[in-house]
């Protein structure tokens, strides 16, 4: 019996998965029990595929191990926050210009003596 490492990757609507020792053999589920059984079948049509073609199975040699890294909290946390910050601020400025435009522009157009005053408006 072999083992045969798969690496599964979550994707926007789906999930992925592959062999590293099994070039091309991938596949796709909706969840992880699906993808994982999808996975199954597919190592086993990719092996017999290699046996009916008289290619060498490949013996397993792909490890993986997950690596805590500390980073601390108040450093990370901070510099999210301030791109957060930064991001809200752009967000809120261009809205409040759309909306602006849009108000003015809902508007009927204004009394001649309004125009003699300084202010700023979309065109």
């Amino acid at each position: 019996m072999h083992r045969f490492l798969i690496i599964i990757e979550k994707g926007t609507e789906n999930y992925g998965a592959y062999s590293p020792d099994l070039p091309g053999c991938v596949a796709v589920g909706d969840t992880l029990e699906e993808v994982e059984k999808n996975m199954r079948e597919a190592i086993i049509m990719h092996i017999q595929g290699m046996i009916e073609d008289h290619e060498p199975i490949p013996i397993p040699q792909s490890t993986a191990e997950y690596m805590e890294i500390p980073i601390p909290d108040s450093a990370a946390s901070s510099l999210i926050s301030q791109h957060l910050s930064k991001q809200r601020q752009r967000i809120a400025q261009h809205l409040r210009g759309k909306i602006k435009c849009w108000w003015w522009r809902s508007l009927p157009p204004p009394p001649a003596f309004y125009l003699k005053f300084p202010h700023t408006r979309c065109l």
